[in-house]
Parts: C-alpha cells; sequence; structure tokens
C-alpha cells in the first residue's frame, strides 16, 4: 500500500469504524483521517484505533487524502461528495459503502470534478447492531465487496482501491450498478421487509397476551433477527431502492398467495417439493472460509489502455460470480499493456478465460499455487 499515504473516513460507524480498524491492522498502514457528525462517535473511534485522527469538520479530514470512505446513509451520500469534492488533491478516490448503487453511481459521475475518481461500493457485510462501539477490523474478512465500476472508471484508481479492500480481507467483485441494486432488492431489501412484517404481524397476534413472545424460538429469532436493523437507515434503502424492491414484494405475494392455495387444497406432493427445493437450495449456500493459496490462477490479458477497459473486464468475471484476488497493470506502450488477474479455483480460472476470449481479448492461464 505504498502509494496510499492517507485515508479519510466520513462517518465513522459500525462499517466505517470497521474500514478504519481493518485499514489500520495492516502493515505500515496509512495515516487515516476520521469525522463524524456525533463528537462523541469520533472520540470512541479515536480511543478504538480506528482513526489516527478526528477531524472537526469534513474539509480538513479530506484534505490530501488518497482514498475517500463515505460510510454514511445513502440518502446523504451525493451531498457529501459535493460538499467535498472541491477540496480533494488531483488523482483522488472517492467511494461509498451504501447498499443500492445506481442513482449515486450515475449521479456523482455527473458533476465530480476531472482529476477526481469515484468507484461505488458496496460491502455485503454488517450487523443489526450499529455504531462504533460495534466495530470490528474482521468485518470484511471473506464476505464479498462489490465495486461498481463504470466505462469512465480509472483504470489505475480502480486497481488501487481493489488491492486495500484486498488486503483487509474481502473478496472484491464488480457488478453493474443497476444490476446490483435488482440482486440486493431480492436478496438484502426483500428479507428485512419481510422480517419486519412478521415481527409486526406476530406482535399484532399476541397483542392480548403479550407474554407469548417470550415463546419465541430459534426459528423465530433467526429469521427475525436483521427486523432489529436501524428504521433510519432502512427508509433510507427502501426509498432508494423503491421499484426493485416493489418488484420484488409483488413477487413475494405472489408465492404466498400459491402457497396459501396449496395449504387450502391440502396439496401435500406440491408442498413437499417446495419444502424440499428450499432445504436443498439452503443447504448448498457457500460458507466463508479460509482461501487455498495452492488453487490460485493467473489471466493474463493484452490490452489497449482506454477508457472502459478495467469496466468491461472485471464485470465480466463480475457476471460469471467470479471475484478477482489481485490486480496488476503492466505496462508496455503509452497505448498498450497487459493485466493480470489473479483468480482462485482452475474452473472458475478456465471459465473465465473462455468468457473473455469470446469477448475477443487475447488471454493466457497459468496455475501460481
Amino acid at each position: 500500500m505504498e502509494n496510499i499515504k492517507k485515508v479519510a473516513i466520513i462517518g465513522i460507524g459500525l462499517v466505517g469504524g470497521s474500514l478504519g480498524l481493518a485499514i489500520k491492522s495492516l502493515n505500515d498502514p496509512p495515516e487515516i483521517s476520521g469525522f463524524s457528525r456525533s463528537p462523541k462517535s469520533a472520540k470512541k473511534a479515536l480511543k478504538k484505533g480506528a482513526i489516527d485522527k478526528a477531524c472537526q469538520d469534513i474539509e480538513s479530514c479530506v484534505n490530501d487524502a488518497d482514498i475517500v470512505f463515505i460510510a454514511t446513509p445513502v440518502s446523504v451520500i451525493v451531498d457529501i461528495v459535493k460538499e467535498v469534492g472541491g477540496h480533494l488533491k488531483k488523482g483522488a478516490i472517492i467511494s461509498d459503502v451504501g447498499s443500492t448503487k445506481s442513482s449515486i453511481v450515475k449521479t456523482i459521475e455527473g458533476f465530480l470534478p476531472k482529476g477526481i475518481h469515484f468507484i461505488g461500493g458496496h460491502p455485503v457485510t454488517g450487523s443489526e447492531h450499529d455504531g462504533i462501539d460495534y466495530a470490528d477490523a474482521r468485518l470484511f474478512q471473506n464476505f464479498y465487496y462489490v465495486l461498481t465500476p463504470t466505462p469512465a472508471t480509472d483504470s489505475n484508481a480502480f486497481k488501487t482501491l481493489h488491492a486495500l479492500l484486498t488486503a483487509i480481507g474481502a473478496n472484491v467483485i464488480a457488478v453493474d450498478a443497476d444490476k446490483h441494486d435488482e440482486i440486493l432488492a431480492t436478496l438484502s431489501h426483500l428479507p428485512h421487509m419481510v422480517a419486519a412484517t412478521l415481527v409486526n404481524m406476530a406482535s399484532n397476534q399476541v397483542a392480548k397476551k403479550q407474554d407469548w413472545l417470550s415463546l419465541a424460538a430459534g426459528g423465530f429469532r433467526d429469521t427475525t433477527r436483521i427486523a432489529a436493523s436501524k428504521p433510519a437507515l432502512w427508509l433510507d434503502i427502501c426509498l432508494e431502492n423503491k421499484q426493485a424492491l416493489v418488484d420484488n414484494l409483488k413477487s413475494f405475494k405472489n408465492s404466498l398467495e400459491e402457497l396459501t392455495s396449496l395449504l387450502e387444497r391440502g396439496d401435500t406432493a406440491e408442498l413437499k417439493k417446495i419444502l424440499t427445493k428450499a432445504r436443498n437450495i439452503r443447504m448448498s449456500l457457500p460458507v466463508a472460509g479460509k482461501k487455498d493459496i495452492t488453487d490460485m490462477h493467473q489471466l493474463m490479458l493484452l490490452v489497449t489502455d482506454k477508457p472502459g477497459v478495467i469496466s468491461d473486464i472485471s464485470l465480466t468475471l463480475g457476471d460469471l460470480g467470479i471475484n478477482i484476488e489481485d490486480i496488476e497493470v503492466v505496462p508496455l506502450t503509452d497505448k498498450t499493456g497487459f493485466l493480470r488477474l489473479t483468480v482462485l479455483g482452475k474452473k472458475k480460472a478456465a471459465n473465465a478465460q473462455e468468457v473473455l476470449k469470446k469477448k475477443g481479448y487475447s488471454v493466457e492461464m497459468k496455475s501460481i499455487g
């Protein structure tokens, strides 16, 4: 991380604080400055070691920063970028951690000063708890961290941010911003709405005998755990990703109506199919684990240095569900160079090579384990 001397974090809660702790745990870490609207949170972050300096204002926090992370509610991310844009040095990288991306990415790219780079980000990890008290350097280890590059994304900026996030243990994957919002509406935003609805429905059902909620077993607690998350945060997410969430709620409603009809008919065969399918899918979900470095493979691509190349390649692998472990740019001439990508797993590397070749790239693959 020799080219990163200073990192600024705006918003020092669970995610912002965890980013600070994770970066400070690296060998020879950069200086980290932090800003929070709450002086109490900033003081705790400083005491906990998540930041080196608690700033009194945003401008001084981002001054001379190489990378700026905005770890605030999604509704204020754009305004903060507008506020800090004129105070950043040329070449600075801004990234956010919001769980909605499309509107944020498109809006910011429309006004960002020349020479300042924005790359949307979303760490797919977290907790129902909030605040700096729950910050943990291990929050990102072996969890996916989504980046949403566009054709305007600078290759070196992407490489720098990717390297830092990989260094703190995240599995970095590139996804188109629109596609990200569609996926997260199904896998994250809908489950939260379902959990909140289930808790409220259960409460209404036992309103006359409130002690019944104390009988809630593990299944109810596991299913509704995320309903304990901060309401203001989720209100912002719902509004930012409204259409995709509405579409998913309608689809879920149809599924519930189908299930209701099966129960009313007593169709045990179809009910068993639904339950069996759900169990099989749930059991097949991947579990975070350690990486086998002996199974690392390298892809070497001859590329032309032009806008959109890094976005095209990283999003192509992202569509395949493949995260890039490492990126290295090896210049050959002013206009061409090699892009060296490291991928975990021979099968995934071979799949990536095949798809990239079909797109017209010259790709060589070798094992480095």
